[in-house]
């Protein structure tokens, strides 16, 4: 396993910082340093509670996780594969307001795993974690792939729901080294405070900027490479679909594989209560010839199928609901307000 020294992340990132971003990410320190000590049990109860606040004053998140997650349960209703709970949010106003409820409640159980995840990362986390499909993860680690050595590189891409940094902690059982590029941020300070917090036993995050000859080098030590797929942070992706509406995608896991032939694998772990998580993996296949352009359409059509599948098992931790995620459904609230605002729509 590699270790990151958090005086390292620090020395990179925080470099800039003003003293009030500095003080700031002091105080998630101290909060990560005392939530590392605490009882686990009463501090979810907490993490889910500031989740809640958090929902009673932050009408734009709302309104945006609102408008994402009535069309995913419209898709899921639609196709058969909606949940109880899903089915009532796409039906009705006070479904789909529980489940934007549940959404924040989650968010902010993310941040309890984040602060608390050097405790996460020293215990088996898979005796937490009920694999839903462990035949790709068993062939995973029967070649040896991610443990080093030639021809052993892997790409395994994620999405942010659930638990994201669960499925690292998994991976670093069976001695695997995952390398990630994280994005970079406009505090310095809270860049640290991430990095540090994030970089623990088998995980290693690297700046997002400039970081792909990095990761062309852990690949070809046969390490692993993480990529966080769903949504695009920097730069304009390339189209995709998902849930029958055009998105667009980071192509760095399909062009990376493309150069080095590495193979790629995606996983996501999410809650199913109390401490208990469920998780799933599964391959995801690349042609090996043909235009580049049809390879990369092909492949984002797997990607996006494994994500859908994952986010039907819990909608409400997918947290990328509280960003942009289709432009038309932003094309149209633009409309929409101009219209309210006595305006002409463009």
């Amino acid at each position: 396993m590699v270790t990151v020294a958090p005086a390292a992340a620090e020395d990179v990132t925080s470099r800039g910082a003003s003293v009030t971003q500095r003080l700031g990410a002091g105080t998630l320190s101290a909060l990560s340093w005392l939530v590392c000590r605490l009882p686990e049990a009463p501090l979810r109860s907490a993490a889910e509670l500031v989740g809640l606040a958090w929902y009673l004053v932050a009408p734009g998140r709302r309104a945006q996780a609102r408008r994402n997650l009535r069309r995913v349960a419209t898709s899921l209703v639609a196709d058969g594969r909606a949940t109880p709970t899903v089915e009532a949010a796409a039906r009705s106003r006070l479904g789909l307001e529980r489940l934007v409820l549940a959404a924040f409640r989650h968010l902010g159980r993310y941040y309890f795993e984040t602060a608390r995840g050097p405790v996460f990362a020293r215990e088996r986390v898979s005796a937490r974690i009920e694999d839903r499909a462990p035949g790709p993860y068993d062939e995973l680690r029967a070649a040896g792939l991610g443990r080093g050595g030639p021809g052993k590189g892997v790409i395994i891409i994620g999405l942010h729901i659930g638990a994201l940094e669960f499925p690292s902690y998994l991976l670093g059982e069976a001695g695997i080294r995952v390398t990630a590029p994280m994005e970079v941020i406009d505090n310095p300070a809270l860049q640290a405070y991430f990095m540090r917090t994030r970089s623990h036993g088998s995980l290693r995050l690297i700046p997002q900027e400039g970081s792909r000859p990095e990761l062309l080098a852990v690949l070809g030590r046969g390490e692993a490479v993480g990529l966080v797929s769903d949504r695009v942070v920097r730069g304009r992706g390339t189209p995709a679909v998902l849930f029958g509406h055009p998105v667009r995608f980071p192509a760095g896991a399909p062009l990376l594989a493309m150069e080095t032939g590495t193979p790629i694998y995606s996983a996501a772990v999410w809650r199913i209560g109390g401490r208990r998580y469920a998780g799933r993996m599964v391959r995801l296949e690349i042609a090996p010839t043909g235009e580049r352009p049809g390879r990369i359409r092909a492949f984002f059509d797997a990607q996006a199928a494994a994500f859908e599948s994952f986010i039907a098992e819990a909608p409400e931790q997918w947290w990328s609901i509280f960003f942009p995620i289709w432009p038309d459904l932003e094309a149209g609230e633009r409309r929409t307000a101009e219209r309210a605002l006595g305006g002409t729509p463009r």
